[in-house]
């Protein structure tokens, strides 16, 4: 746990020092982020396969990817760690360890590269789109969004990969951003879920009127498919049906879609003048948010319903300041706002830390020292 606190206390201290640089007329944002990037490059690259409820899945499966040929990737039996049960991984996946098998058979190599992929990537997503890289930096560790990637880093890297499309929705190029969703899907094929933003974004524009009036529609149809639990689950696709089958509700998952909802009416009722303004800016992210909490809300009886909430919910490191920065907010309430957020992201992530492991990523060891 320990490592987890240096990391908060680090990027604390990283933020507090762009935030004084930049009072005293001195621009070192890019500086201080790559800072916090490359640390959190190395805490996610180098954890060992015990960090992680799922990253000795991938640690078995690459061994045995690694032995095995080209020619039989796709038909090759993946079994899990123990040998109990098997392994469903997309082709994309398999072949990315495949290669990836070509510079070492350490499975140990295996996390570091999608370690390192990852974080990068997500990283290059920040700086273009936040307009405040390091509060963003920030959320992404204490929303536990950097620790839930430890655990589920296939989805995690298919996330980003289908992300890097997101500019042609805005663009309307279709086949554009239908690319990367396919790029990522043959790394885990839930992205697929993504496509549909294309077509809200541009066929139905939103307002405060229409934000307002989905969000009680999010949260009503989230109820009923979480109560709904045993006629939804007949719909899931077999192949995922493992997912619905623990009975334990995550409470961490519903956490995260509380503070989700926390943060966006924070900054939306309390810049309501601009609000219309703020939607207008931010149709990606506003649609995102609605239907992460949609399945965040439905995690009350269906599991696997705060995974794909993460399909959308990660873009809200993002989304979050960017609200904040809609034109028109007075700059002294920006940065209470910001301060506020700061401060509840921070207390509730030490809470969760004390209460929970988050995705099994508590307690934290490198991989040298097992």
């Amino acid at each position: 746990m320990l490592a987890y606190f240096f990391i908060i206390a680090t990027l604390l201290i990283l933020m507090m020092t762009g935030q004084y640089f930049y009072e005293e007329g001195k621009d070192i944002t890019s500086a201080v982020f790559y800072v916090g990037v490359i640390e959190l490059c190395f805490f996610m690259a180098f954890r060992s396969y015990l960090v992680g409820a799922d990253t000795k899945e991938y640690y078995v499966g690459f061994q045995q990817l690694a032995d095995s040929s080209l020619r039989n990737l796709q038909s090759t039996v993946l079994y899990g760690f123990g040998g109990n049960y098997t392994l469903n991984f997309e082709y994309g996946y398999r072949l990315f360890n495949k290669l990836i098998s070509y510079i070492s058979h350490n499975p140990q190599t295996i996390i570091i590269c999608t370690g390192l992929m990852t974080v990068g990537l997500f990283a290059i997503l920040i700086k273009r789109y936040s307009p405040n890289p390091l509060l963003s930096l920030w959320l992404y560790v204490t929303l536990g969004l950097f620790q839930t990637q430890m655990n589920i880093s296939r989805n995690s890297l298919a996330i980003i990969i289908t992300y890097f499309g997101i500019k042609y929705i805005h663009n309307n190029k279709f086949f554009s951003f239908l690319f990367f969703v396919l790029i990522g899907s043959l790394i885990h094929s839930s992205v697929l879920l993504m496509i549909p933003i294309y077509f809200l974004v541009n066929y139905s524009h939103l307002n405060r009127k229409k934000v307002n009036v989905y969000f009680v529609f999010s949260l009503i149809i989230g109820l009923i498919l979480g109560v709904g639990r045993n006629i939804v689950v007949h719909f899931i696709p077999s192949k995922y049906a493992y997912l619905s089958h623990t009975a334990n509700v995550k409470l961490e998952g519903l956490l995260v879609g509380v503070m989700y909802i926390l943060f966006f009416s924070l900054i939306y009722l309390t810049n309501l003048k601009v609000s219309n303004e703020m939607i207008k800016e931010n149709q990606v992210g506003t649609w995102m948010f609605l239907i992460a909490i949609l399945f965040y809300v439905s995690g009350i009886g269906l599991s696997f319903a705060t995974r794909v909430a993460i399909i959308f919910g990660t873009f809200m490191v993002i989304y979050f300041p960017r609200l904040a920065y809609t034109h028109g907010i007075d700059p002294n309430k920006r940065k209470i706002l910001i301060a506020i957020i700061v401060l509840l992201s921070g207390i509730q992530y030490i809470l969760r830390l004390n209460l929970n492991n988050i995705g099994g990523t508590i307690p934290y060891t490198f991989f040298w020292s097992i």
